[in-house]
């Protein structure tokens, strides 16, 4: 008998190019959101 053992953990990648990271803008709710407000910088 086999019983997975795993943690369902938020990933959340910032890089440079992102003018704000979505971690933390929606209380409660642990995963970058939303990200249709995301916006990367200009080059």
């Amino acid at each position: 008998m086999h019983v997975p053992i795993y943690e369902l953990s938020p990933m959340a990648g910032i890089s440079a190019r992102v003018e704000q990271a979505g971690v933390g803008l929606i209380p409660g709710y642990p995963y970058s959101a939303p990200y249709e407000d995301l916006q990367l910088k200009k080059p």
